[in-house]
C-alpha cells in the first residue's frame, strides 16, 4: 500500500484551569517505518513525563481499533511547559488528542 512522503504533524493541549494543576502540550510527528517506535527530542525542564506520552500514543493507537501497532515512527518533537500547572494527565491527554489527529490523517491518506 503506497504510504505518503514526508512525515505528519500534530499539536495536543490539554489546559484544566477548573481543577488546579492541569497542563500539557506536546508537539509529535509520524513518519512511516518499518515498525512502530517512539523517540523524543524534547527537553523537560523539570520532570520528564515521556511515560505518559508514550502511555497516550499507544493507548489512543488501541482505543481506535488497530490490533497492532502501526508501523510508524512517532517523535516528540517538543513540549509546553507551566512551572507551576503541568502534570502527569496533562501530557498523557495531549499525546492522546496529538495521536488522535495523526490517525486521522494516516487513515484519510488510506494508510494502515
Amino acid at each position: 500500500m503506497p504510504q505518503p512522503h514526508g512525515h505528519i504533524a500534530a499539536v495536543g493541549v490539554q489546559d484544566i484551569r477548573a481543577c488546579g494543576p492541569g497542563y500539557g502540550k506536546v508537539v509529535l510527528e509520524a513518519s512511516p517505518s518499518a515498525e512502530f517506535s517512539f523517540s523524543s527530542e524534547a527537553f523537560w525542564p523539570e520532570e520528564s513525563y515521556e511515560a505518559a506520552v508514550l502511555s497516550g500514543i499507544i493507548d489512543t493507537i488501541r482505543k481506535r481499533g488497530h490490533t497492532q501497532l502501526i508501523a510508524w515512527k512517532f517523535l516528540l518533537a517538543g513540549i509546553g511547559w507551566d512551572r507551576v500547572r503541568s502534570w502527569q494527565e496533562g501530557y498523557y491527554r495531549a499525546a492522546c488528542e496529538a495521536t488522535d489527529e495523526i490517525l486521522r490523517k494516516i487513515e484519510g491518506a488510506g494508510v494502515k
